[in-house]
């Protein structure tokens, strides 16, 4: 469910009144977000490698992908990491639309 879609069902009243205009909501949730969402991004990628290379490689005595098992480990953890990093986004700009609603609308 993207933004616009969650708006409309967690205030719809809001939804439901023309003069506010959902998608520039959205835009600036996103573009205030913009900088700690970054800060996530490069923060779940070092800690990715930390734990791939650091942690569970060489407690498995193993090569990085020196088999096929190490790979689907590492792609593995490249899917959870990118999923968590995706619901971490999702949370950072559904909070920020729940400020800038109440900011603007106090009684939604």
């Amino acid at each position: 469910m993207n933004h616009a879609e969650w708006l409309a069902k967690e205030y719809p009243t809001l939804a439901a009144d023309p003069k506010v205009d959902t998608s520039e909501l959205v835009d600036q949730a996103e573009s205030k977000t913009r900088t700690s969402r970054r800060v996530l991004n490069v923060v779940i990628v070092l800690a990715m490698f930390n734990v791939l290379f650091v942690w569970l490689f060489p407690t498995l005595s193993a090569a990085p992908f020196e088999s096929w098992g190490t790979l689907a480990l590492a792609v593995l953890l490249f899917v959870g990491a990118n999923y968590l990093n995706q619901f971490l986004e999702r949370f950072f700009i559904r909070n920020r639309l729940r400020v800038i609603i109440h900011e603007r609308h106090p009684n939604p």
